[in-house]
């Protein structure tokens, strides 16, 4: 008999990850943060300046998704449907027809179709996901 079942060890490794890498994911606004508040700030705080605000961002986040709470799921849903089909599909389809405009879409133009059928899909996972995830809220 098996101590832990193949879904915990998967949600604790997810744990552990998240625990890691979540303040690195505060890289990009700390930095545009950073560079608007340095100059009010003496040279020698500057570490603990930045070790205070990249802790300040993460409580900040970090009680938001709890004051969200029960409908933190249906906010993750509708952001992931709305972003993913358009940044995960439709974009880099989009760019692709963009890229390829001069040179050709290859034989029988199977390009263009293989770009427009993906854009097609994000479109219904668009309107598709954002609708059930606005069924929910």
């Amino acid at each position: 008999m098996y101590l832990f079942s193949a879904a915990q060890i998967v949600q604790a490794s997810i744990s552990i990850a998240v625990f890691f890498t979540f303040m690195l994911q505060f890289y990009v606004p700390l930095d545009i943060t950073w560079n608007r508040i340095k100059h009010r700030i003496p040279e020698n705080r500057h570490n603990i300046s930045q070790i205070l605000l990249r802790t300040g961002l993460v409580i900040f986040v970090t009680g938001i998704a709890a004051a969200g709470g029960e409908h933190l799921g249906v906010l993750i849903d509708l952001v992931g449907a709305i972003f993913f089909s358009t940044l995960g599909l439709f974009v880099p389809a989009l760019i692709e027809i963009i890229v390829d405009w001069d040179e050709g879409w290859g034989r029988f133009q199977w390009r263009l179709i293989k770009d427009v059928l993906i854009m097609t899909l994000a479109v219904f996972g668009l309107v598709s996901g954002s609708y059930y995830a606005a069924l929910e809220m």
